[in-house]
């Protein structure tokens, strides 16, 4: 995956990788049992060993070999009667030793107990009697000592406990920020990433610890030793996750942290040295001390995280942008910031999109982007005041997209991409992008000042206004984000990402990989773009209209648009120029009606919209396409006893207007070339051309 071409016929350092970490992923079994045969009784907590799985319970009574348990299973209570040797005392899943006599020089101070932990200058011991006692290390003799410097080089990295929730302070939903009306940049200064901010091409391998694991985050740190952070999770959310700090530079895993079960890391700040991690139970938010100098990750508070409307994160969306303050999706179309030393809501944003577009924060995290139906919002994201209010063309804000110095801002919608730059009053740099355009959400992530990369799927170039290349992620091999997930990203000109990997043993590699690839700067520099183009000046174009009542005004704005682009005329063309005005679907929403003082409701509405729709088709394909139509939008405001009906009916009209405003292209793309010029497979040997 991580190598240069001259190594992909030699993948031993992978193989070298795996062998090292199988010898450490042995020791990350369940914590050692005592030796000596365990005698159950009534009332001990237990766990009970079902299908790799360890079930907390408590005895209930006991028959010679046999146990009767009551333990939680899918978080109700279970009852059965098991055999003793599938179970185990709750605190044997902490112990690092077996139950045994430990003393000191002079054997005056004795006791049998297994260690639980070690931490500074003192040992945790769990007794026979079941208390638990903190004993100084000096104290023991020097055998000991030794031992329990053993046991502790062989056992797994300890998994924290969770701190209490917290109850952090409420603002009303009424509460205002500051809001700016300026419609560009020019007082928004750049703001560029952190020097240490890149990444080697390089890669790391470790294997699974169990075979239900899942890497869940992957964070490009950089530094001087190419710092990558990896997040794992259980699949069944029955078992502990990990983080691992991988160095890049060394190709090894410099140290792992383990996390309580449920944990699973939405964010990393290596500025404070934190982490963020999210249990879908509530949600719940939990910030971390965590750097690779730690032998464990340290919880430092954990809080309750969702809109009234008891709407949870699905996706698990957060991100630390400052020391102290966190933002979160905590509802749909919800965004909160929390201060934590403080423990109160900072701020909370409504987005007014309809697909949910996703914020993007600037490369040193002051600012958000955040895309909505009819602007973009650009917000400082310590205080949620809105900086500037940027105006969009061409459909809705799909995605957004800070480049890597942060001096430019990419905003797509169906149509077009705007790039405008900071602490610049001058209005955006338009591209034509009907290629990538959509009208849907979409990732947008810069490779280099005239490329970005679209879904991490489409390179398109800015200088040719096209898509020049594209990718496609090497199925089953290369992990790909979902549900909260997000294991890859664009850093540095470099993609980094993660893929599974079955022999010699399950595993992972992270790593860098070059962008845009082999062979894509030679084929680029060498293009003709007027060869990607079917229709330009001159060019025969029919007409077919089906617009009912509005036909003749339709018929009359597309031949001024035939005339306008240079077009032909021509009845008998196979290049037709349709526009097509409909009914769509009947469709009910339900609007969260306030009034400003935090009196809230719920009123649904029925519309069944008007579309219109126009289209380039060229022998049969779509070539080039715009529309439009009415529907239930996504905020409405209502005045004196109007209801939320009312208003949503009265905004179901026709638009034939839109055949005179929209603009469509003079030279139409071809849509077999829509994917570029050529293609590359992301695998575990990095960014392979399809020749």
């Amino acid at each position: 995956m991580f190598f240069d071409r001259q190594d992909a016929k030699s993948p031993w350092l992978l193989t070298l990788a795996c062998v090292f970490f199988l010898q450490g992923a042995v020791l990350l079994s369940p914590a050692l049992a005592q030796r000596t045969k365990r005698q159950f009784k009534e009332g001990d907590e237990i766990e009970y060993l079902w299908v790799s799985t360890w079930y907390p319970g408590v005895v209930l009574a006991v028959e010679g070999n046999m146990v009767a348990i009551e333990y939680q299973w899918g978080g109700q209570p279970k009852r059965e009667q098991v055999q003793a040797f599938k179970l185990r005392y709750a605190w044997e899943a902490r112990a690092i030793s077996p139950m045994r006599f430990w003393s000191d020089e002079s054997k005056k101070f004795k006791v049998r107990a297994a260690a639980l932990a070690v931490e500074d200058d003192h040992v945790l011991l769990h007794k026979e009697d079941g208390t638990e006692v903190n004993v100084p290390i000096a104290k023991l003799s020097t055998a000991d000592q030794r031992l329990l410097a053993k046991y502790k080089r062989q056992a797994p990295p300890p998994i924290p406990q969770l701190p209490a929730d917290t109850a952090f302070t409420r603002i009303s939903l009424g509460s205002g920020i500051a809001w700016s009306s300026a419609d560009n940049l020019a007082v928004v200064s750049p703001d560029g990433p952190p020097s240490f901010a890149k990444v080697p091409m390089k890669g790391v391998a470790f294997p699974k610890i169990h075979r239900h694991e899942n890497l869940v985050r992957l964070d490009p740190i950089g530094g001087s030793d190419g710092w990558m952070v990896a997040g794992t999770s259980d699949f069944w959310g029955k078992l502990p996750g990990r983080v691992l700090w991988c160095s890049l530079t060394s190709g090894k895993v410099r140290r792992m942290q383990m996390l309580p079960v449920g944990e699973r890391v939405v964010a990393v700040d290596p500025p404070s040295r934190q982490l963020l991690t999210v249990n879908k139970e509530g949600p719940r938010l939990t910030i971390w001390d965590a750097d690779p100098t730690l032998e464990m990750a340290k919880p430092k508070k954990r809080w309750l995280s969702v809109a009234d409307d008891n709407w949870g994160s699905w996706d698990n969306w957060g991100e630390i942008v400052g020391r102290d303050r966190v933002l979160h999706e905590w509802g749909k179309h919800q965004f909160v910031c929390w201060d934590i030393a403080g423990e109160q809501e900072v701020y909370r944003i409504e987005q007014e999109s309809f697909f949910s577009a996703r914020p993007v924060l600037s490369p040193g995290k002051r600012y958000i982007a955040l895309p909505e139906d009819k602007r973009v919002r650009i917000m400082e994201a310590a205080t949620g005041q809105t900086l500037a209010v940027l105006d969009i063309e061409g459909g809705s804000a799909a995605g957004v997209g800070f480049s890597p110095s942060g001096e430019k801002l990419a905003i797509l919608t169906r149509s077009q991409l705007a790039v405008w730059t900071f602490a610049s009053d001058q209005p955006p740099q338009r591209y034509r992008a009907d290629s990538i355009g959509t009208p849907f959400s979409a990732r947008l992530e810069w490779v280099d000042d005239h490329s970005l990369l679209v879904d991490r799927k489409t390179l398109f170039d800015l200088r040719l206004e096209l898509p020049v290349w594209s990718y496609s992620a090497k199925t089953f091999e290369v992990q790909k984000d979902r549900w909260g997930e997000r294991t890859m990203t664009v850093v540095g000109g470099k993609l980094c990402y993660a893929v599974t990997i079955s022999s010699p043993q399950d595993g992972f590699i992270v790593g860098a990989v070059d962008l845009p690839g082999p062979l894509v700067r030679e084929k680029v520099d060498g293009l003709d773009p007027d060869s990607l183009y079917i229709v330009r000046r001159g060019h025969p174009v029919s007409i077919q209209v089906d617009c009912g009542q509005y036909n003749d005004q339709v018929q009359d704005a597309l031949m001024n648009q035939i005339e306008d682009n240079g077009w032909v005329y021509d009845a008998s063309s196979d290049t037709v120029l349709t526009a097509k005005m409909s009914r769509g679907e009947t469709q009910t929403v339900t609007y969260r009606m306030t009034n400003g003082r935090g009196g809230e409701r719920n009123e649904s509405v029925t519309v069944t919209p008007y579309i219109s729709t126009l289209q380039v088709l060229y022998q049969g394909s779509v070539a080039w396409h715009a529309g439009g139509g009415s529907g239930a939008p996504p905020v409405i405001f209502l005045r004196g006893n109007e209801s939320a009906q009312d208003k949503a009916t009265s905004m179901q009209r026709p638009d034939p207007g839109l055949f005179s405003r929209a603009k469509i292209p003079e030279k139409i793309f071809d849509p077999a070339k829509k994917h570029g010029l050529g293609s590359s497979t992301i695998s575990s040997r990095g960014l392979i051309p399809n020749l």
